[in-house]
């Protein structure tokens, strides 16, 4: 398909928001778009989404709308720093790391169901926590967005949470697990020992406009937990 042909049919799957079922056209846009295009292992189903072999590397390209509707991704997808506005067009399945930061994304409908590594939804525009997965097997960062509260977020984060620079008042629905530490300055939340006591973290380190530093330690015997509280005053 020549430039001029190209250009037009991803203008109009754009316009009717549609994917793409001609796999010359969608290698012919992989082949622009896919930094991977020459080592990754393309497979198309029956209905036409694709699954890759590999990672899928499409950053800083000024995509705005992506025509291909995705499956499996076997390593990472990397679409950050474009000028997408959704993400209907997603793998289900991601085994390594899922980052689309830096986007115009406002909900996460379409997102994985299964992220492997890393989930990256920084600085865009969600205001919400919905659809988001049950389990997050690495560090969730949701940095920079319009989240007004935590309710629909993970209830498993098998690393660290960073919420900077949100419009966070609460920790009520905070997840019932993380495995390392929270990140909560840059929002409008009060430190509440009594709504996040039952929290089992390692480590929660709580940041205040104040530069207080709040630690509470987790330790598990004979099902009875016992915390250690530590403040900070930074100099």
């Amino acid at each position: 398909m020549n430039k001029e042909n190209f250009e037009i049919e991803c203008l109009k799957l754009k316009q009717n928001k549609e994917f793409s079922k001609d796999k010359d056209f969608i290698m012919q846009w992989l082949s622009i778009y896919d930094e991977n295009f020459e080592i990754n292992e393309y497979i198309f189903h029956q209905n036409m989404t694709l699954s890759i072999n590999g990672s899928f590397i499409a950053h800083q390209k000024k995509i705005s709308y992506v025509p291909i509707k995705f499956q499996e991704i076997s390593e990472n997808f990397y679409v950050y720093q474009n000028k997408l506005e959704d993400l209907q067009f997603c793998p289900q399945k991601v085994l390594g790391d899922f980052n689309v930061q830096g986007n115009k994304i406002k909900s996460l409908n379409g997102c994985p169901q299964y992220i492997g590594g890393l989930f990256v939804v920084a600085n865009n525009r969600l205001d919400s926590c919905q659809y988001m997965p049950e389990i997050i097997r690495s560090n969730l960062l949701l940095e920079n967005n319009r989240l007004k509260n935590l309710q629909f977020i993970s209830r498993e984060i098998h690393g660290y949470l960073s919420l900077f620079n949100n419009k966070i008042e609460s920790l009520i629905y905070i997840p019932k697990y993380i495995k390392n530490h929270i990140i909560i300055s840059g929002n409008k939340i009060n430190i509440n020992e009594k709504i996040i006591s039952y929290v089992e973290l390692n480590n929660l380190h709580l940041k205040e406009k104040n530069e207080m530093e709040f630690n509470m330690i987790y330790s598990h015997v004979n099902d009875n937990t016992h915390k250690k509280t530590v403040y900070k005053k930074k100099i």
